[in-house]
């Protein structure tokens, strides 16, 4: 049941994205869009259309995806022995879980090409795209839980000024 489930819920997404690209199509043809999914939109069929997409798309990373390499690694593993490119001051908004605050993130960024397994074929396959790691490095002063994101995207990032457009 459970691949089933995650099938629909792909397909909402998928879906919802086709349907904003045709109509957009309609009226402006030359823009390039940027789709934002949260995580989740981190499944197989999403990071497929992220790779070959003419459009943009970022999605917040919600498994620890293992990367083709060499050696065994994964996703999270991958970034953090990236070094540090640059730091950035970000607004959170108040949650349930912490109060309004100023966060500074360390950002790391690389390409990352993740195997993917289709859980009804077990085929395996992989895809190329650019992976943001935005992490404080300091525990919050309110004693909340340090904010971390990984994104994944098909705009490629290559500077500070680049991996700052993406989150």
């Amino acid at each position: 049941l459970f691949p089933y489930t995650t099938l629909f819920r792909s397909r909402h997404w998928l879906t919802t994205m086709s349907l904003g690209r045709a109509e957009w199509e309609k009226v402006n043809p030359q823009t390039r869009l940027w789709f934002q999914l949260d995580r989740g939109g981190d499944f197989r069929e999403a990071l497929a259309e992220a790779e070959s997409s003419p459009h943009w798309m970022t999605i917040r990373a919600a498994h620890n995806r293992r990367t083709v390499d060499d050696e065994e690694k994964y996703l999270w593993e991958t970034l953090e022995a990236k070094p540090v490119v640059g730091e950035m001051t970000f607004d959170l908004d108040r949650t349930k879980q912490r109060k309004a605050r100023t966060a500074k993130l360390a950002l790391r960024y690389s390409p990352v090409t993740l195997r993917l397994r289709d859980r009804l074929t077990l085929k395996l396959t992989s895809v190329t795209l650019w992976a943001l790691l935005a992490s404080e490095q300091q525990p919050p002063v309110d004693g909340s839980e340090p904010v971390e994101w990984l994104l994944l995207t098909n705009r490629e990032i290559r500077s500070q000024s680049d991996a700052e457009l993406v989150l």
